[in-house]
This record gives structure tokens, sequence and C-alpha cells, in this order.
């Protein structure tokens, strides 16, 4: 997995002064509609591969009725979401002195 770049509407400095004052930081629109429409795209086209969602003792639809497909190389846009939330968790270590991993 190579390092993905933030996307260019986070601004970085402003997370981390929220994060540290408050405890949260708010990114409006951070990713682009199109980055929505590709990853929308892509789980439609392996729509067939999700299963449904289950808990500790299998799948008990009352208590969870969603459908799951796990991230991996075969979804490629989806990945990015992975790729760009490590790169994010980088610049928490070091701005925090954490060890997200």
């Amino acid at each position: 997995m190579h390092s993905q770049p933030l996307p260019d509407c986070w601004n970085l400095d402003q997370i981390l002064d929220d994060l540290n004052a408050h405890g949260f930081a708010i990114v409006n629109q951070a990713y682009s509609p199109e980055y929505h429409t590709q990853v929308a795209k892509e789980c439609s086209h392996h729509f067939d591969e999700f299963r449904e969602a289950g808990i500790q003792n299998g799948v008990v639809s009352t208590i969870r009725s969603d459908h799951i497909l796990w991230i991996n190389e075969s979804l490629p846009v989806a990945e990015q979401h992975v790729e760009t939330l490590t790169s994010f968790c980088q610049h928490l270590n070091q701005a925090f002195f954490l060890g997200i991993k």
C-alpha cells in the first residue's frame, strides 16, 4: 500500500487544531462528489459479493440487517479511502505522539 496524499480540501492544520482544542474535527465534503460516484459504481459492480453482517454469535438480522464487503485490492477506488486514512493516521501519530496503526 503506497502513501496516499490527503484530499486537497482537508485543511490538516485546522483538523489538528480542532482535535487538540475540542477532541473532534469536522471535515465538510471530505471527498469529492466524483469520488462518491466512483465508489458507488465500484460497490454496485461487486454487489453480489456483499454478505450479511454478523455479530459474534453469527448473523442475527434483528440486531444487524446490513450487508458488508471487506475492502481489498479488488476494490481499488474504495481502497483509496483506506490509504487516505492510513496517511491521516501518520499525521495524527506525528502531531500527537500516538501509536495508531
